[in-house]
């Protein structure tokens, strides 16, 4: 009897023992509990970016019906987003661009369509399996090609402007 208490004790603590911890506190800058913490003291990152670097950025559109309005925003701002990472501003005024210049950008464009598994529902046009997360490349609005490659790649200087970049990524980005 006392044999099978010390092993129920045993394992109890075991199971029960990685569980606690000393100190749970719910504002840890990282919102994780020990030992994965970064400790009591948080440091924030610093310094900016010194050297130019290549962006590679996957855009996810909400393809649904009701987010015509928010693609037509996003189609709108591409070559502000576009413009900004090849020519930084100088927002704080002290001569220096905020951040480097990108060498090269590359942006691919998926949607949320996963489909319905082939089960037939009332606001769905066909019960199909949706996009699946595959890098769009048809075009879709005024002024746009029928197919895309499936990433778009830009580099400053390279013979066609943020703004006809920003129009090809937008085509692809509209659903």
């Amino acid at each position: 009897m006392r044999r099978l208490l010390v092993h129920a004790l045993a394992t109890t603590l075991l199971l029960a023992g990685p569980g606690c911890y000393p100190e749970i506190r719910l504002d840890d800058p990282d919102g994780s509990p020990p030992p994965w913490d970064a400790g009591p003291t948080y440091i924030p990152p610093a310094g900016k970016c010194v050297q130019a670097a290549g962006v590679d950025l996957l855009l996810v559109v909400d393809n649904s019906n009701s987010m015509i309005e928010e693609q037509a925003s996003l189609a709108e701002q591409l070559p502000t987003l576009v413009r900004r990472l090849v020519d930084p501003p100088d927002e704080d005024l002290d001569g220096v661009p905020d951040w480097a210049a990108i060498t090269d950008l590359q942006v691919g464009v998926v949607s949320t369509d996963m489909g319905t598994g082939g089960y037939a529902v009332p606001t769905c046009a066909s019960a199909d399996f949706g996009d699946d997360g595959i890098l769009r490349t048809e075009g879709n609005g005024p002024g746009c090609m029928p197919d895309y490659p499936p990433f778009f790649a830009f580099t400053p200087g390279g013979g066609t402007t943020p703004e006809e970049f920003a129009a090809d990524v937008a085509c692809v980005a509209r659903a």
